[in-house]
């Protein structure tokens, strides 16, 4: 929750997605203070809405705790020959000369 002012905002659908949201879905609208022509509040610096900012920094916070763990699984199956077997240098490297010049033929492109 925002401390200070009240929260504002500069569109009507705004509110309402973000009260939908939060799972508030009947509430009563008192307008008559509005001004629709009124200009934004000289505190109101957002470029972006806030709900937006929140979601963007949840979804960073999951991926920073996903992501070491993603990581150290693959350390650990790399590190057990019976996760992960191996693949002499030399099978994987035909493997991938093989992949390109398939590649290149669905491409038109010479070798």
């Amino acid at each position: 929750m925002q401390r200070g002012e009240p929260r504002t905002f500069r569109k009507f659908e705004t509110l309402a997605a973000y009260l939908k949201e939060l799972g508030i879905t009947d509430f009563r609208v008192h307008t008559g203070e509005f001004e629709p022509t009124a200009a934004p509040s000289p505190n109101d610096r957002r470029g972006e809405l806030a709900s937006e900012r929140m979601k963007r920094s949840h979804k960073a916070a999951a991926h920073d705790k996903w992501f070491p763990e993603e990581v150290g699984q693959a350390l650990a199956e790399a590190r057990d020959p019976a996760a992960a077997p191996s693949i002499p240098h030399a099978v994987a490297k035909a493997n991938m000369a093989r992949q390109r010049d398939e590649l290149r033929a669905r491409v038109g492109m010479a070798k």
